[in-house]
């Protein structure tokens, strides 16, 4: 028997896209990808897309007894999104992973376009949004974002 996991770490970079995911306990489970070309004219917000491969994966015994799962997230990719360069946008760091040793994480934008305007959120699972709202300031210039 075979479960399917969902994968919600996804990092797009240049011509590549790498994936994250955290097994919930040992055994056999399949990893599916999907995409669609964007010449297909499907729009974003239907979300069709069609399975392009598939991988078996075996956790071991390695794997501990229980692990903790990402965050619940968009269906965007982790780090910059194609979108970013639609807006104007040049991430100042290209990685979706963001350390924070301290508590405390950067994420800065160069604007190629006026008028663009950058909204943030910071989401963790079982924190309501109104605790997290004050963590995260956004400060809009002419020609950046941090």
């Amino acid at each position: 028997m075979f479960s399917v996991i969902h994968v919600c770490g996804q990092e797009a970079k240049d011509d590549s896209v790498e994936y994250r995911f955290r097994l919930p306990c040992r055994g056999d489970f399949f990893l599916i990808i999907f995409a669609h070309l964007e010449a297909d004219n499907v729009p974003v917000s239907d979300n069709v897309f069609k399975a392009v491969c598939e991988f078996k994966i075996v956790a071991g015994p390695d794997v501990p007894d229980k692990v903790e799962p990402f965050p619940s997230c968009s269906d965007l990719t982790w780090g910059p999104d194609t979108f970013v360069s639609t807006y104007g946008l040049m991430p100042r760091k290209k990685k979706a992973l963001l350390k924070a040793p301290l508590g405390r994480a950067d994420a800065s934008f160069d604007k190629s376009r006026p008028g663009i305007r950058v909204y943030a959120r910071l989401v963790k699972d079982g924190v309501p949004d109104s605790e997290l709202r004050s963590a995260v300031g956004v400060k809009n210039d002419n020609d950046k974002v941090c």
